[in-house]
């Protein structure tokens, strides 16, 4: 994600969940993440695009709350 660095530092988590289960070999685990504030939540959304080709993903899950 091309965010700044200080902008990186700077956001706050309130919670931050593995997936259950132990982790495959060559795949990365998800989490769930809570953010503090909806400012920094928007930040990072707002970058999925550039996550195309990558083995990341953003979703938007403030419905299941």
């Amino acid at each position: 994600m091309k965010i700044a660095k200080e902008v990186v530092d700077s956001i706050q988590l309130e919670r931050v969940h593995r997936s259950p289960g132990y982790p495959t070999a060559g795949k990365t685990r998800s989490i769930a993440a809570k953010f503090a504030f909806f400012k920094d939540r928007e930040t990072v959304r707002r970058q999925w695009e550039q996550l195309n080709g990558t083995n990341l993903n953003v979703f938007d899950m403030s419905g299941f709350e």
